[in-house]
């Protein structure tokens, strides 16, 4: 919503956001954010403005920026170009595809290790079942 500055209008939009704040299930109150574009705002009441995060994260656009600058400073922001898709939707292959890079002996275990990693086991068995991949790094015993 794009309005001209005036502290009556932060302080009603403040309360619209305690307001719905209030109605949300205690999790959920972490994901409401406000997006204002107020003309005529100086860069250091913004600033103000996006600190104060009593009832919610706020971004407000600065005099330099565009909206879709404003946008890139939130969630909303779009996403870099030298990520690839399998890489966001996948952060555990993108770890292992490091690894691998960084420590060309893990090529051939990268496979088996994701596979553990997503069985569900939990602590030593997790570790035992790590390190079995690979017998020569659990033979410390």
């Amino acid at each position: 919503m794009k309005s001209d500055f005036s502290d009556r209008a932060i302080q009603e939009a403040f309360g619209l956001a305690a307001d719905i704040r209030e109605e949300l299930p205690e999790p959920e109150t972490a994901d409401l954010y406000m997006i204002m574009m107020i003309e005529g705002v100086a860069d250091e009441v913004a600033g103000r403005i996006e600190t104060d995060d009593r009832f919610c994260r706020k971004f407000v656009l600065r005099s330099h920026e565009t909206a879709n600058e404003l946008l890139d400073r939130t969630f909303l922001g779009s996403i870099s170009t030298e990520t690839t898709s399998s890489t966001l939707s996948d952060p555990l292959q993108a770890s292992l595809d490091a690894l691998g890079k960084e420590h060309s002996w893990t090529q051939d275990h990268l496979e088996a290790w994701r596979d553990i990693l997503l069985s569900g086991k939990t602590g030593a068995d997790l570790g035992q079942s790590l390190a079995s991949v690979v017998p020569e790094l659990g033979s410390d015993t």
